[in-house]
């Protein structure tokens, strides 16, 4: 559990440092840590094996910085070659480049190793691109990072990014936006006949609707259809004992 908060709080910050964005990092450490921290909390994880466990982390940033060190000797030990990383790792490839057209498949998934950081590569065992990929793509990232920032004015908020919204009448959640299939996503004008819909359609991709459970879901229904219904019991119960506790508060030790 620990591993995997750990992924969610340093891969963001890992992309921000490769260049892919301009961020202030000890701003963004401090709201990123604070986030974290605090979802970690509620889902009871454990931080025993870190430092300050016993006499208390003082803000995000420290608790960032003790997880990058432990991360990194779980890593060392955990992350090896494997058959079974190379079968997770096709199937998420073969997800990634789901919209591309199957003669760019190679190169997209060149591009993706790319993306991994070496342990990461070899783990999953995909041989290395080639450096034209390296160095074409660091290229492309270091020109969006330097358009984002001087080019981009802040987002106003008529055109901010949103993926899901909550249908009011039986409270279930549809995405308004998707890249491979349209899981949970309603068949509007927009999404069958609108422009995007028709370069899905000279693909051959699906479109939103039946199949793709066009109602929308509910979050304690999430994951494989025959678990759907149950543990209804304990959903509650979880939310019921986090609606309790205090909550909008610093995770962090006051001194």
């Amino acid at each position: 559990m620990l591993y995997t908060l750990a992924v969610l709080a340093l891969e963001p910050k890992r992309w921000i440092e490769q260049s892919c964005e301009w961020w202030l990092m000890m701003l963004f450490g401090l709201i990123v840590g604070t986030f974290w921290k605090s979802a970690g909390d509620a889902m009871d994880t454990s931080y025993e094996c870190l430092p300050s466990y016993k006499s208390g982390f003082t803000d995000g940033l420290q608790w960032l910085d003790e997880l990058t060190v432990w991360v990194e000797a779980y890593e060392s030990q955990y992350m090896l070659p494997d058959t079974n990383c190379n079968l997770v790792a096709n199937h998420t490839t073969d997800l990634l480049n789901y919209t591309l057209p199957k003669s760019f498949h190679d190169a997209g998934k060149k591009c993706i190793t790319v993306l991994l950081d070496e342990r990461l590569r070899k783990a999953m065992m995909y041989p290395r691109a080639p450096a034209s990929y390296y160095k074409t793509i660091s290229s492309i990232y270091t020109i969006r990072k330097n358009i984002v920032k001087y080019c981009m004015p802040p987002r106003p908020a008529f055109l901010r990014y949103t993926f899901k919204q909550t249908n009011s009448k039986i409270g279930r959640i549809n995405f308004t936006r998707f890249d491979a299939e349209p899981w949970y996503v309603e068949p509007t004008f927009l999404n069958c006949w609108g422009p995007a819909a028709w370069i899905r359609r000279l693909q051959g991709l699906p479109l939103p609707g039946e199949g793709f459970q066009p109602e929308g879901y509910v979050t304690r229904d999430v994951g494989p259809e025959r678990w759907v219904g149950k543990g209804g019991v304990e959903f509650e119960a979880s939310m019921a004992k986090l609606m309790a506790e205090e909550r909008g508060g610093c995770p962090f030790v006051r001194l």
